[in-house]
């Protein structure tokens, strides 16, 4: 808390230990411009719904997914 007395503002962007690193362990699943280079991993293909119960469908089977987040 920034301020006195237990009144003031919250700095919710402070800096922090507890960092994510987004460049480790990443994984390109498409570039149709680079033609055959990148290959599709086969978890793309998943069909069956994924999680507990009723979770959503595979990545190309998602109907809510449109223009570039839906896979083709």
């Amino acid at each position: 808390m920034q301020g006195m007395r237990g009144l003031g503002v919250r700095n919710d962007a402070a800096k922090s230990d507890a960092v994510m690193d987004m460049a480790n362990g990443f994984q390109i699943v498409g570039a149709e411009y680079l033609g055959s280079e990148i290959r599709e991993p086969p978890w793309l293909n998943y069909c069956m719904n994924w999680g507990p119960k009723n979770g959503p469908k595979g990545p190309k089977h998602k109907d809510s997914w449109e223009g570039d987040e839906r896979c083709k």
